[in-house]
């Protein structure tokens, strides 16, 4: 994770070029990284460490952004306050394409370097803008179809699995269930 975090801010960094601005009372770039769940959650709060030691690692103002889990409302009016403040660049976990594709669209307008991270998930109405942002992450439904080859051995034809998503706005479980049931249906015929 703490190397995710690295790639994602060092992203932000080379997306800035020799021109990015700092912060003019402390000197230093600062980022927003900006995640669907605070750090009462443990993902969340291995992500947020994450994002606080790389910025110490490379010298520059990392603020992790996030709601308590999971509120796409909540993370989209984080957003819009962290393109408000005016950083050198942002990283967003792309959770629901509805609620965070207008802030993401003001950061861009407002030549803020954006990236996403973690949760790649675009619908027909995404804007290309967003489409072509660089994208720090996995593929989703192969995560997903990964640990159904990680079942497989220990599974019986036709069998019934559960894949739970414990926080319905945190789409990349979602994605992640649905490769798993894309796997299983093809190889076993199973249930999801």
């Amino acid at each position: 994770m703490r190397l995710k975090n690295l790639l994602a801010i060092g992203a932000l960094l080379a997306a800035l070029g020799a021109s990015g601005g700092a912060d003019a009372q402390s000197g230093k770039l600062r980022f927003y990284v900006n995640f669907i769940g605070g750090p009462e959650i443990q993902f969340f709060a291995v992500v947020k460490r994450g994002v606080e030691d790389a910025g110490r690692d490379l010298g520059v103002e990392a603020i992790y952004s996030a709601p308590k889990c999971c509120d796409i409302n909540l993370q989209s009016q984080l957003l819009k306050s962290n393109v408000a403040a005016k950083p050198d660049g942002i990283a967003v976990e792309f959770n629901d394409p509805k609620a965070l594709a207008r802030p993401i669209l003001d950061a861009l307008d407002a030549k803020i370097p954006v990236i996403l991270v973690n949760t790649q998930n675009f619908a027909d109405e995404s804007d290309p803008r967003i489409k072509a942002l660089a994208y720090v992450g996995q593929d989703e439904l192969k995560s997903g179809a990964k640990v159904g080859a990680g079942l497989l051995p220990n599974l019986k034809k036709g069998a019934r699995v559960v894949c739970q998503n414990p926080g319905p706005a945190q789409i990349v479980q979602t994605i992640r269930c649905d490769g798993l049931k894309k796997f299983l249906e093809q190889e076993l015929g199973a249930t999801v």
